[in-house]
Formats: structure tokens, C-alpha cells, sequence
């Protein structure tokens, strides 16, 4: 019997050994597609942190160029630099969120964005560029935005997408200034970047150097003129900005050739912030006639006059002139001729 068992069993050891091996070779098979679906997946994952590595790269270089390159040297010939640098605030940190959340986590990146934000506003005060709140404000809302877009919930994407479209009202309404930029177009005063647009007025050159001649004239057939009303609209001019501050350090006299067709009174306005009051402005008036007028104005005393009372007009930050003159003006067009800061 025992005999007999041996013999049946030795009968069934191929079956056996056939059988596990198929299993093996199975579980083989299934081990090795396991592995390589593994391996491709940490390969792809490995391909996008190279890509975002790479992006990050960009990203940091680039906004570090947007950053503390004066913004003159960026747009030399846009009105609207400004505006322009901050509507790139929210696209830059809704970009820069969602490739930092490939290296860490949600808490350090939000840590560190906002870290970055106002890190930069400060140091921006040192190296010639201006710093604002709203920088801040439209930075925060595109990290707001990231989060909600790539949170789980469903419910919070379209609050995302209200946020988006909030953020980039304002830049596409540069647009229309941008249109005015061009329109308008014409070159530097002297030390001032090119005057900007007003409602009430058309710029023509005459001469081929910036501060040859600028004629400004009266537009009396703009349409958008006859709507607005001498409240809302009290001058029609020009205002201009500084170059750079290191032209002229701290400027002590402002000289200026004007003319225009009719005896007027040239109105001047200089400032040292970037929306003052009129109350906290150098106000002029420069009587001019068809003969070109040159007079030197000395700012310590044009200081003194300043109505505001207990202003303190910061002489080593006059960032624009306004050149302007009464919406009931006799004249219809004013010429300068020059328009500088000296010491």
C-alpha cells in the first residue's frame, strides 16, 4: 500500500511542480507590471518635479528682474508703468503657489509667499522703487485664489474663478489708458518722462530734440470733453514725472520757458507724493503771453507758501510737475519750450 501511494504520488509531482510554476510565473508577471507601472509613475512624477524645478528657476529670475530693476529702465516710455506692475502681482503669485506645492507643503508655501510679498515691498524702499499696498493686496488675493482652486471642494472653484475675474478687471481697464499712451505719444521734457493724457488736450511736436518745443492745445471738438462738466474737470494740461531721482538729488530751483497765444496764466503744480491734495502742493501761477516767458522759481520758498497747514512738503521727494491752465482760459493752445530742476 504504501508502495502503491509512492507510485501515485510520483504520477502526480509534474502535475504538481507544472501547477506552482504557473502560479509562480504568474505572480511573477504580475509582480513585474506591478514594478514597472511603479517605476514609470516615480519617473513621471520625477519629470515633474524637474519641470516645476525649472519653472521655479524662471519664475524667481524673472520676478526678481520685475522687482528691483527701476521701472524706467523695464518701460522707459509708458505712463502706466504702474499700473501695469501691479496688475502682475496676482497672475505671478497664483503661478509661483502651484509650483512651490510641489516641493512642500500647503502651510510653508503660504508661509513663505507672503513672506516674499512683503519682504520685497520693504526692500523695494532701498533700491529706488516705490512700494504700495495694493501690491500687497492683489498679491494676497492670487494666493487666495490658488488655494481655492486647488483645494478638494468643488464648491470653492467658483469663488476662485470670481477672484480671477475681479484681479483682472483692473488690468484689462489699463488697456484704455494704454490706448491714451499711444495716442499721445510724444517724447521726454528734459528731465520728465512724457506728459500724460488729458481729456481736454492734443500734444504736438515741433523740432526734433525733447525739449525744443511741446505745443499743448485746447481739443474744444473732443466729445468726451463737452460731457464733463467745470467741476469735474477744473484744468486742462499736463502733469509730468521725474526721470529719476538722481538726476537731481534734492532739487533747489525749478526753471521753465512757456508761451501761449493769448495772455494766460500758466498754472504750476509741483508734488512730492504720488496723489497729494491741492492743499499740499507747490501752486503757481506763471503769467505768459505769445512772447516765450523764462522764470526760475526757488523751491525753499514756493515751500513756505504751501496753504496745508502743518504739511511737511518733503523737498528731496518732488516726484511730478503739473503744467495746466483754467477750462474758461482765453488761450487755446501753451508752448514749453524747457522745464527742469537744477541746484
Amino acid at each position: 500500500m504504501q508502495y502503491l501511494f509512492s507510485f501515485f504520488n510520483s504520477l502526480l509531482t509534474p502535475c504538481n511542480y507544472r501547477t506552482q510554476t504557473g502560479h509562480k510565473l504568474q505572480q511573477n508577471s504580475y509582480s513585474s507590471l506591478k514594478n514597472k507601472k511603479r517605476h514609470q509613475k516615480a519617473k513621471e512624477e520625477q519629470g515633474k518635479k524637474k519641470l516645476a524645478l525649472f519653472i521655479l528657476f524662471v519664475l524667481v529670475i524673472g520676478l526678481s528682474i520685475l522687482a528691483f530693476t527701476p521701472g524706467e529702465t523695464l518701460l522707459p516710455h509708458s505712463l502706466f508703468r504702474g499700473l501695469i506692475f501691479d496688475s502682475l502681482h496676482f497672475p505671478a503669485v497664483f503661478i509661483l503657489y502651484f509650483v512651490l506645492r510641489e516641493f512642500i507643503s500647503q502651510l510653508k508655501t503660504i508661509i513663505l509667499i507672503m513672506t516674499a510679498i512683503i519682504s520685497v515691498e520693504i526692500i523695494q524702499l532701498y533700491t529706488g522703487r516705490s512700494s504700495s499696498l495694493i501690491d500687497i493686496a492683489v498679491g494676497s488675493t492670487g494666493l487666495i485664489s490658488a488655494i481655492i482652486l486647488k483645494s478638494n471642494f468643488k464648491g470653492n472653484k467658483p469663488i476662485a474663478g470670481i477672484l480671477i475675474m475681479c484681479c483682472w478687471i483692473m488690468p484689462s481697464g489699463y488697456l484704455f489708458y494704454l490706448k491714451n499712451d499711444f495716442i499721445n505719444s510724444f517724447p521726454n521734457i528734459d528731465q520728465f518722462e512724457k506728459p500724460s493724457a488729458r481729456r481736454a488736450w492734443e500734444a504736438v511736436i515741433n523740432g526734433d530734440t525733447p525739449s525744443s518745443k511741446v505745443v499743448f492745445i485746447k481739443n474744444k471738438d473732443d466729445k468726451t470733453r463737452m460731457d464733463v462738466t467745470k467741476d469735474q474737470e477744473h484744468y486742462w494740461g499736463v502733469h509730468i514725472n521725474l526721470l529719476k531721482e538722481s538726476h537731481v538729488a534734492i532739487p533747489d530751483k525749478f526753471y521753465i520757458c512757456a508761451s501761449a497765444n493769448k495772455e494766460e496764466n500758466l498754472q504750476i503744480r509741483i508734488d512730492d507724493q504720488r496723489m497729494p491734495t491741492y492743499f499740499e502742493r507747490i501752486n503757481i501761477e506763471l503769467p505768459v503771453s505769445t512772447k516765450k516767458t523764462c522764470r526760475t522759481y526757488v523751491i525753499a520758498d514756493e515751500i513756505q507758501k504751501v496753504k496745508k497747514n502743518n504739511y511737511d512738503f518733503q523737498q528731496s521727494k518732488i516726484t511730478k510737475v503739473g503744467l495746466f491752465m483754467g477750462p474758461e482760459s482765453k488761450a487755446d493752445t501753451f508752448t514749453i519750450y524747457d522745464a527742469r530742476f537744477t541746484n
